[in-house]
């Protein structure tokens, strides 16, 4: 499907060509791809970042666009990059539309036709970005060609890297929420296994690993430049999400990092008007959970596991958790009220968020035993 795709454009082929690279042969596959136009590189690359390097010698084109192999472009989409890329950027992020494997949306970017361009405040885009595809990412291919080393090291969480190159090198960014990328969301994926709280925690560590291990490369890239505390901030949260599953001492995790980490959050939620109590608890949440004892990071592992399942698969029923199990996620956001007063200088915010944080506790308690 995602080859297919590429070959269903409004754009004509003629302004565009398709590079498969793949580690493995298979002669039916290879002959449908080659009818349909593809050009086919076989590699003995692992990781995305060494394939894409691979690739990059082959391929022709100024512009860059990537697919993964169970991602689709939506028809539009090469000529919307062949568009701005005509018009001057280096760098471009478009909306996606998230599907499960049966096909049903499960989370859909609102699109629209206003784009936001970022050239001389390419910061501000920095500081804005919470999540990535590399799917939805095009980029100019000297820029990729001019950080090689440092593809070859972001091996496989290459998102961050891709638009850490083009921070460095490009003269103009562009992000629209326009979904032109079908993201399929599945148990088979790479990051992802639904088939049970172990297997699943196990694949979680791995993917957080490599993302660790990505964003330490993002952040020796663009430390002593304007976007080094943007950058930290990244570094800090991939610290966290590792700690989660593994150990605060196996991610280098500090409670400096933790702090930085939430502090960041805040001075990022004020810049762009989103400052609110549930953005507030949930960075304070997170922050917290890898340096609480390992029986509460597995119920809140259980639990992310168990919304994973239902959002995939909704006719599949998942008890709910214990009434100990949910009343100790609940207590764990007090723990939110000591971090507030580090956190936060000004005492008439402190007092704001900490009347909010009271709040909801005792509203999540109320909860919790109306529902035993």
């Amino acid at each position: 499907m995602a080859v297919k795709s590429a070959f269903t454009q409004t754009l004509s082929s003629s302004s565009y060509e398709v590079l498969v690279i793949k580690n493995f042969s298979d002669q039916d596959l290879d002959l449908r791809l080659s009818s349909m136009g593809a050009k086919l590189l076989l590699s003995s690359a692992l990781s995305p970042g060494e394939k894409v390097a691979e690739a990059l010698q082959s391929a022709r084109g100024d512009v860059i666009c990537f697919l993964d192999d169970d991602d689709e472009f939506e028809p539009t989409k090469l000529q919307r990059v062949y568009e701005l890329f005509n018009a001057g950027a280096d760098y471009y992020h478009n909306g996606q539309k998230v599907v499960t494997d049966q096909g049903r949306v499960v989370r859909q970017d609102r699109g629209n036709h206003e784009f936001r361009i970022f050239g001389k405040d390419k910061l501000t885009y920095f500081r804005s970005v919470s999540g990535l595809n590399s799917s939805c990412i095009s980029i100019r291919k000297k820029i990729l060609e001019s950080e090689r080393d440092n593809l070859l090291r972001a091996k496989y969480s290459v998102d961050w890297f891709y638009l850490a190159a083009g921070l460095l090198h490009g003269d103009l960014l562009v992000q629209d929420r326009e979904p032109l990328t079908v993201y399929r969301k599945h148990a088979n994926q790479s990051d992802l296994d639904l088939s049970g709280p172990s297997g699943f925690i196990g694949r979680r560590k791995v993917t957080y690993r490599r993302e660790l291990d990505a964003a330490l490369v993002m952040y020796q890239m663009l430390a002593n430049t304007p976007y080094d505390e943007v950058a930290r901030r990244i570094l800090a949260r991939a610290k966290i999400h590792y700690a989660r599953y593994a150990s605060s001492d196996d991610a280098k995790l500090s409670l400096s990092d933790a702090l930085y980490a939430v502090r960041t959050d805040l001075k990022t939620l004020v810049a762009t008007d989103s400052l609110t109590i549930t953005l507030i608890l949930r960075s304070m949440y997170s922050s917290i959970i890898p340096f609480l004892p390992m029986g509460v990071r597995r119920v809140e592992a259980l639990r992310e596991y168990k919304r994973y399942v239902q959002a995939l698969y909704p006719h599949i029923y998942c008890s709910p958790l214990s009434l100990p199990s949910r009343a100790l996620l609940a207590a764990t956001t007090i723990l939110g009220i000591a971090l507030v007063a580090v956190i936060l200088r000004s005492p008439s915010m402190a007092m704001h968020v900490l009347f909010h944080l009271d709040r909801f506790r005792r509203f999540s308690l109320r909860h919790l035993y109306a529902r035993a």
